[in-house]
This record gives structure tokens, C-alpha cells and sequence, in this order.
């Protein structure tokens, strides 16, 4: 068994086809990892997907590098390393995550409620930003949403 994927969309000024050909190359091959940690660690359990987005678009590599500060994340952590996130501002406290995913263009945290997810715009001229998978019973997805915009509004 296996997946197909099909792509579409405009090919214009930002996004000329070797571009959006290297953003969905990769973005697949980090949805299908996420897919397999879900299946590990959060089979059968409803999410509620949190998506958030800075507004602008960067070409500069060193916003996604400063926002994996804010992560935690020193220059010589590795695929299951544990960290404490601070996740202040998104009515959670700090809690434990492993680093399942490390790339300059992603960085994909699971912890025990939550599969987090960061996409680096820059690498093809669009914004940063998150698609979380939050499995916690009582998460309020608009409340959710609100709380990681801002969130990564302050990154």
C-alpha cells in the first residue's frame, strides 16, 4: 500500500516550478515522518490541527534559526534528543518534547499531547510557519489558533 501524491497550483513570480517542486518534495517527505509518529505515539486519538503563519515572507535563513532558539533547540541538538519547551503564551506551561524531525527547512516535537510541527518559509520565499497536531481532550481550536499566532508573531 502506498500514498500518491499530486501537486497543483500557479507557477508565477515567487513560486517558479524548481522552487515549488523543492518545497513539496520535502514537505512530503516531513508530512509522511509525522504520519508514522502519529501512528507511534498518537494512534486513534482525535487532534485538533492548529495552522499559524507570520505575515510577511523572509528570505532570510537566520529568522527560522532564531525561532529554533525560542525552541530550545542549541546548534548541536539531534533527532531524539528531549528538551523542555516553554510554551508560554499558548495556555500551556513548559513540557517535555523529543525531537523527531531536524532539517534547515523543518523541525517536527512530539510530546505527550501534542505532535508540533514548524515549516521554514524561507527556503522558498514565504512565511514561517506552524501546523500543530494537538491531541489534548479539551483543546478549543479557535482559542488554540489565536494563542500560536501569537505565539509565532513574537518569534
Amino acid at each position: 500500500m502506498g500514498i500518491h501524491w499530486v501537486h497543483t497550483g500557479v507557477v508565477d513570480d515567487t513560486w517558479n516550478w524548481y522552487t515549488k517542486s523543492d518545497a513539496a518534495e520535502k514537505h512530503v517527505d516531513f508530512y509522511q515522518h509525522g504520519l508514522a509518529e502519529y501512528l507511534s505515539h498518537f494512534a486513534g486519538r482525535p487532534a485538533v490541527y492548529v495552522k499559524a503563519d507570520r505575515a510577511e515572507r523572509t528570505d532570510d535563513p537566520a529568522d527560522f534559526a532564531a525561532l529554533r532558539r525560542r525552541l530550545g533547540l542549541a546548534d548541536d541538538t539531534a533527532v531524539d534528543d528531549r528538551l523542555s519547551l516553554d510554551l508560554s503564551g499558548t495556555d500551556g506551561g513548559s513540557t517535555e518534547v523529543v525531537v523527531d524531525w531536524l532539517s534547515p527547512d523543518f523541525v517536527g516535537l512530539w510530546g505527550p499531547d501534542a505532535l508540533y510541527r514548524f515549516f521554514n518559509g524561507s527556503s522558498w520565499n514565504c512565511p514561517i510557519w506552524l501546523g500543530h497536531h494537538l491531541f489534548a481532550e479539551d483543546t478549543d481550536e479557535q482559542q488554540a489558533t489565536k494563542a500560536w499566532n501569537a505565539w509565532l508573531g513574537g518569534a
